[in-house]
């Protein structure tokens, strides 16, 4: 039986075979996002500071997009 992206629309059919998964990650207790590459640490960083850089990259893109202004919100 084939599986669908987008059951209701029927847009993708995969047959099972298609569908191929990897782990890209699993969780710490460390609060961080920690990359590695071959064993090898790539990065290191804090959720928190991962996120305060989210938020102001989003708030720059705001910027763009909308109203200057409503983008201060």
């Amino acid at each position: 039986m084939p599986h669908y992206i987008f059951p209701r629309c029927n847009v993708i059919k995969l047959k099972p075979v298609d569908l191929l998964i990897h782990t890209i990650g699993t969780s710490n207790d460390s609060d961080a996002l920690n990359v590695y590459h071959q064993g090898m640490l790539l990065l290191s960083k804090p959720r928190v500071d991962l996120r305060q850089i989210w938020s102001k990259t989003s708030y720059e893109i705001r910027k763009l997009r909308d109203n200057p202004q409503s983008a201060q919100q």
